[in-house]
């Protein structure tokens, strides 16, 4: 068990890194889904060499595509809506939003996918103790992200000229759209969960 956590912290950290890439990647070819694009497509080589490598196959047999529900195939829609999100995201919002509000949209999704049991997620109520450590987290991401980003100087100049001249609405309406892009990855990841132990 340890070391899946400690996977999913390394994940966490590579994560937090895509989006500045992307971000310039997308100033490179001079498009966000072009940028997106690579990004899968690179991925995708990446994912088709190490399938082949270890289990000698790429794609899932014909049987299971046609036995499966319509639902586990959207992983991958998914993940291209957070990836792309990601790249509108960083030039608009700034780097400290674009890593935060994704992040606290997960946490709230995925309580309520483990709260459900949504996606073949095995069901886990809520407890008093789960809530306080959902609180604790969302603090410590405050306090691990927001403030070292205070005082950092060269980022908070960044952020303030990104979002300086945009309308309150229109900062309001990405910050909105990146809470709920954390929905669409905490979804993505509980579907590909899925897909992953039934294949």
């Amino acid at each position: 068990m340890l070391v899946f956590m400690t996977i999913s912290v390394i994940a966490g950290f590579l994560l937090a890194n895509q989006s500045p890439i992307n971000s310039n990647l997308s100033t490179v070819v001079k498009s966000p889904f072009i940028a997106a694009a690579i990004s899968f497509i690179v991925g995708t080589i990446f994912l088709a060499i190490t399938s082949l490598s270890m289990s000698g196959r790429i794609f899932p047999s014909l049987s299971f595509i046609q036995t499966q529900p319509a639902w586990i195939w959207l992983g991958g829609i998914l993940g291209s809506i957070y990836l792309t999100s990601n790249v509108l995201l960083f030039p608009q919002i700034g780097a400290i939003q674009t890593v935060i509000l994704p992040v606290l949209g997960q946490i709230v999704m995925g309580t309520i996918i483990d709260m459900f049991g949504w996606f073949g997620a095995k069901q886990l109520p809520m407890t008093w103790i789960k809530f306080i450590g959902i609180i604790i987290m969302v603090v410590g991401i405050f306090i691990a992200v927001v403030v070292p980003s205070i005082k950092n100087r060269d980022v908070r100049q960044f952020d303030s000229e990104t979002v300086s001249g945009q309308h309150p609405t229109v900062v309001l309406g990405w910050q909105i759209w990146a809470v709920v892009i954390g929905f669409v990855a905490a979804t993505q990841q509980a579907i590909n969960g899925h897909l992953g132990t039934l294949l």
